[in-house]
């Protein structure tokens, strides 16, 4: 996440960084943005599915994913 925060400071757009944060029974770290429109983009790493050995648990994701804020959250 480090190399996107750093990108996007460089392009003048302001962050909010959160690391380690739990949201959808996944560990994230996420960076925060607007758009010229004003709309809020989340840019965001999953580190940890959350999940106990034996119950289910998928491989953790290493793949970044791009959404705007206003996409459906699985976390209200």
């Amino acid at each position: 996440m480090r190399a996107e925060t750093q990108r996007l400071d460089a392009a003048g757009m302001a962050t909010v960084v959160e690391e380690a944060t739990v949201c959808c029974h996944a560990e994230q770290d996420k960076v925060w943005v607007r758009d010229p429109g004003g709309v809020r983009w989340e840019v965001y790493n999953i580190t940890d599915d959350m999940l106990r050995k034996g119950e289910g648990a998928m491989p953790t994701r290493a793949a970044q994913e791009v959404a705007p804020s206003n996409a459906p959250r699985c976390c209200g």
